[in-house]
């Protein structure tokens, strides 16, 4: 019986050694990007760190940014553009760091004849127009010729993110897991069982929505003065969700924030690539969502194609 009991409890062993090694090899599970807290920024992607997850490789630099090594000021010859977003543009563990639209627009700008083309990628789950504003106070433009704010709809009305989520919820873990299965436990599979999970970020505010969207237009403002001391055109990517888009439900739920959004980049004179409009007739929509405000890989593609013609009328004032 205890001979029995022995060979179970080895099996078992082997079986979990096996599942852990199987997790951390095969899926990268036990390695996490992890992140910083920021008392300006809010938190960060922590710097110089070179991981596979799920098969598709996250590169972060000395910047914090989802972008290979870079020197503070582009070489010689070198058309550097910057990209400052949210989720979106950070584009997930679920896509390879050349598939980001960054990346993909660094790319199409070469094949345009864009000489030396270099597309930075600043930006982290969840940060609102106040996290761009502090990031971009911190370390400028990097000598870029064009910086590229990605303002969703919800950012409009989103407080600026603080540094409370980091190291408390599974999404912004600040230090690495013990384990791969623990990790696939507590942020894969517990969440899709219990209901009621904590925000991923700490956005909620006790203001109306008006205050902060009156605030966000204030960050957003100080945003555009900063990119245009430090000699650079500003474009603006405004993304819609999935619904949005396709008129479904939460149609219409921002129209009136969006609207004056859009005046005040008007009034700033700042070119807008708003996929709302430049993807409402397209059949392939569908495909271009992960989920109702996440690109795939071919939805990171269609941005870029988008986003193309102005980077291009940009880089040539």
């Amino acid at each position: 019986m205890w001979r029995k009991i022995q060979w179970v409890a080895i099996v078992a062993f082997l079986a979990l050694l096996g599942a852990e090694l199987g997790l951390r090899l095969i899926l990268g599970l036990g390695n996490p990007p992890l992140l910083v807290g920021d008392d300006q920024i809010g938190y960060m992607f922590a710097a110089n760190q070179d991981l596979h997850r799920f098969g598709h490789r996250v590169k972060i630099n000395r910047y914090h940014q989802r972008s290979d090594d870079i020197s503070e000021q582009p070489g010689a010859g070198v058309r550097r553009m910057l990209c400052v977003g949210d989720s979106v543009t950070w584009g997930g563990v679920l896509c390879e760091q050349r598939e980001t639209y960054p990346e993909v627009l660094g790319r199409l700008l070469f094949d345009e004849g864009v000489s030396s083309p270099e597309v930075l990628n600043a930006s982290a789950g969840s940060w609102g127009i106040g996290n761009q504003l502090a990031y971009l106070r911190r370390f400028g433009a990097f000598g870029s010729s064009v910086v590229v704010l990605q303002i969703g709809s919800g950012d409009l009305l989103q407080s600026k993110s603080n540094a409370d989520c980091v190291g408390q919820h599974a999404s912004f873990p600040k230090r690495k897991p013990m384990l791969a299965i623990g990790e696939l436990t507590c942020r894969y599979i517990l969440p899709q069982i219990v209901s009621g999970s904590p925000s991923a970020a700490t956005v909620s505010s006790p203001e109306d929505k008006e205050g902060r969207f009156c605030r966000n237009m204030a960050d957003f403002r100080a945003c555009v003065r900063l990119v245009r001391q430090a000699g650079a055109e500003v474009v603006v990517f405004h993304n819609r969700s999935r619904a949005e888009i396709l008129g479904g439900e939460g149609e219409g739920a921002r129209e009136a924030f969006r609207v004056r959004f859009l005046a005040v980049c008007r009034e700033e004179h700042i070119a807008v690539v708003d996929l709302g409009e430049v993807w409402r007739d397209d059949e392939r929509v569908g495909r271009f969502f992960r989920d109702g405000v996440h690109l795939t890989e071919d939805g990171n593609a269609a941005a870029a194609v988008a986003l193309l013609p102005v980077t291009i009328t940009a880089l040539q004032k």
